[in-house]
C-alpha cells in the first residue's frame, strides 16, 4: 500500500509502465504488488545486464518510474539522459540524488484503494528472449495471473500454506514470478529469495 501510494504521488497512473531492475529481495515483492495495486503495467529486467542493454528497455517501455537497486544504479544513472520518458529513479539502498525507496515508503500511508482495473487490462509485460532481434514485450492481463494461480498453482501443483518455495530462475523471469511469488503468496506459503546468481 505504501509503495502504491508513492507511485500515485509521483504521477504514475493506470497503465503507465513501471520498470523493475531488482535482484530477488523483499523489495521486489513490495514494488511488484504496489505497482499492481496502482494499476501500473509492470516490466521487469535482469539487474545484471551490461549498461548498454538498459537503453532498449527504458526506451521501449517508456516507463515514467523505474525501481533499481544500488548495485545497478551506477550503470543506469550514467545513461539517464537516454531515457526521455523517465521521471523518477527509485533506489533500493543508497539513493544519492534519486528517490530513496525506504524513505518514500516510510512517509506514505499504509492505506490505499486499489486502482479500478479490468480483468482484460495489461498487468505486466514479460519480455521475449530476443532470439529474433531485441526482446519484445508480451503483455499479460490481470486475469491471466488469476487463472494461472487458480488452475495451475492450486489445482495442478497443489500449492499449500505449509509450502516453502525456491526458484533457480530469478523473479524478473516470468516462470519464477509465478512459481516463487504469486503462487506461494496466494496460499499463505513462504518464498525463499536470494539475490546472488544461482549455481549448482
Amino acid at each position: 500500500n505504501r509503495f502504491a501510494g508513492t507511485l500515485r504521488t509521483l504521477g504514475v497512473d493506470v497503465e503507465d509502465r513501471v520498470l523493475l531492475v531488482l535482484p530477488d529481495r523483499p523489495e521486489f515483492a513490495f514494488a511488484w504488488f504496489g505497482a499492481a495495486k496502482a494499476g501500473a503495467v509492470i516490466a521487469m529486467v535482469n539487474p545484471s545486464l551490461p549498461a548498454e542493454d538498459y537503453v532498449h528497455y527504458f526506451q521501449y517501455t517508456r516507463c515514467r518510474v523505474a525501481v533499481v537497486d544500488e548495485a545497478s544504479l551506477p550503470r543506469i544513472d550514467a545513461l539517464r539522459d537516454s531515457f526521455p520518458h523517465l521521471k523518477h529513479l527509485i533506489v533500493v539502498g543508497e539513493a544519492g540524488r534519486h528517490v530513496s525507496f525506504e524513505e518514500v515508503c516510510a512517509k506514505a500511508s499504509d492505506e490505499f484503494v486499489n486502482a479500478d482495473t479490468h480483468r482484460d487490462d495489461p498487468a505486466i509485460w514479460l519480455f521475449s528472449g530476443g532470439t529474433t532481434g531485441r526482446p519484445k514485450a508480451v503483455p499479460q492481463s490481470h486475469l491471466s495471473f488469476a487463472n494461472t494461480t487458480e488452475l495451475y498453482a492450486k489445482g495442478a501443483m497443489g500449492y499449500r500454506e505449509s509450502d516453502v518455495t525456491i526458484a533457480v530462475p530469478k523473479l524478473f523471469f516470468g516462470y519464477a514470478t509465478g512459481a516463487n511469488l504469486f503462487f506461494p503468496f496466494a496460499v499463505g506459503g513462504a518464498a525463499v529469495l536470494f539475490p546472488e546468481k544461482p549455481t549448482p
